[in-house]
């Protein structure tokens, strides 16, 4: 598959599951949404996750992107990922909700998910931030 093929199949079907390696080598499967943001893979998560402490000792792992039914085509992309922590990086994680959601949340807004709700709902900048 062309790289132009991989990145049109993910951004026409952004849910994936994400695999990567315990410390005692065993499998760690999570759910996740990609986004494109500048040609490349972003996803986005927290340093309390468990996928986050297993990237930053092997930064490894195994996507499974997937079409929704009735489409069942996939694809499996073995990647090195680069973790982007700190406040520094807020910027480039509104970038890729915004690549995500589009202007869906108004401007001055971003949309991302909301644990205590269970979904996604919209955010004032500075409130994100927090």
């Amino acid at each position: 598959m062309e790289p132009s093929e991989i990145t049109a199949f993910v951004a026409e079907h952004p849910d994936a599951a994400m695999v990567t390696s315990r410390a005692d080598g065993r499998a760690h499967v999570a759910r996740i949404e990609l986004g494109l943001v500048d040609g490349r893979i972003w996803t986005s998560g927290s340093p309390s996750l468990v996928r986050h402490a297993n990237l930053a000792r092997d930064p490894r792992s195994t996507l499974f992107v997937f079409a929704g039914p009735p489409d069942h085509r996939w694809l499996g992309l073995e990647c090195d990922i680069v973790v982007l922590d700190g406040p520094e990086n807020l910027d480039r994680h509104v970038r890729l909700l915004r690549a995500r959601h589009g202007d869906a949340a108004g401007a001055g807004r971003v949309l991302a998910h909301d644990d205590t709700v269970g979904h996604d709902r919209p955010y004032e900048l500075d409130e994100y931030a927090e």
